[in-house]
């Protein structure tokens, strides 16, 4: 009988080892929606990885938003959501933000499930856990605690605050940033933005502006307060677990922020201040067909200094 040479062999395309190693990875693939949804995601790992410890957990999402979870300790790898090789996992589970609107759409206006909770039940799981684990660079953190000593003033409070969105029926009006700017004016506020908010240089305001996700986590891990409208700088000040004032219009703040503990400042039903909202529905109002809707233009300067007072009253300043 002939013998058979190494080149008579058809080389497999994955050694055994390399096999196991690829299937036994679980892809957790978010494809769209905004850097909230993102820092929302991280409270999902925590139970998944005490479900199934032996796998890997790897997080897709946008480029831009990938340093938002590059230090969660249940997520062993963060890749390129528009880059996705299917082969190498074992099950794959597309947590995309149409799931969350359309689960959200369906019940509203009364819907009680935070997203995170949303997504785990998609991928069958009831969460236990509401952790974001965040693991902050000493290294930034170190030079950001320098950059700050510039703001720094004696007796006075730090206070992140973040009014801007990218819709504008959450964004903050003048007078309502005025009011804001009025309750804290015993202390030093600093708005954070991707650039140079000119909008609040005649109200005193500083803004951080052109930094990574990295070094915006630092800054908020080192600010004593947080004020900011329904957006990521919500989430990731929560997700912290920094002394918040949340600032919501027709998304609910009571469901978003469930799992946080924080003051809510918002046109509610529950409150009997409000009979239609909040309602999920920001292309539907029945009241406003304009960008801005009654639920951001009638929140008044007493109930936003109310819940500054409120903030204050939860946590004083030393």
């Amino acid at each position: 009988m002939a013998s058979l040479n190494k080149k008579d062999y058809i080389s497999p395309p994955l050694s055994i080892k390399e096999f196991f190693q690829k299937r036994n990875k679980i892809l957790i693939w978010h494809d769209k929606g905004g850097l909230g949804d993102v820092y929302m995601h991280r409270m999902v790992f925590e139970d998944f990885k005490n479900i199934v410890p032996d796998a890997d957990f790897v997080f897709a999402c946008l480029p831009e938003y990938m340093d938002a979870v590059s230090d969660h300790p249940y997520i062993s790898e963060v890749i390129d959501s528009r880059r996705v090789n299917p082969q190498d996992y074992i099950a794959i589970y597309k947590t995309c933000v149409t799931i969350a609107d359309r689960y959200e759409h369906v019940r509203a206006p009364f819907c009680l499930d935070h997203r995170s909770d949303i997504w785990a039940k998609y991928c069958g799981v009831e969460l236990q856990h509401h952790n974001m684990h965040f693991r902050l660079d000493p290294d930034i953190l170190k030079n950001v605690q320098e950059n700050l000593r510039q703001y720094k003033q004696d007796g006075k409070a730090l206070i992140g605050f973040s009014p801007i969105s990218k819709m504008m029926t959450k964004t903050l009006l003048p007078h309502q940033i005025e009011a804001i700017v009025e309750a804290t004016k015993d202390h030093v506020l600093l708005a954070y933005h991707k650039e140079e908010l000119e909008s609040l240089k005649k109200y005193g305001i500083k803004t951080i502006a052109k930094i990574s996700l990295k070094e915006l986590a630092c800054y908020f891990q080192e600010m004593d307060y947080i004020i900011s409208v329904d957006t990521a700088a919500f989430h990731l000040a929560g997700g912290l677990q920094k002394p918040l004032m949340g600032i919501f219009t027709f998304a609910d703040g009571k469901t978003y922020g469930k799992h946080f503990d924080f003051i809510l400042v918002q046109k509610h039903r529950e409150n009997g201040n409000w009979e239609c909202g909040p309602c999920f529905k920001f292309g539907d109002c029945p009241k406003c067909r304009k960008p801005q809707k009654p639920c951001l233009t009638e929140l008044s300067k007493e109930e936003l200094q109310s819940g500054v007072a409120k903030m204050f009253e939860k946590w004083p300043w030393k």
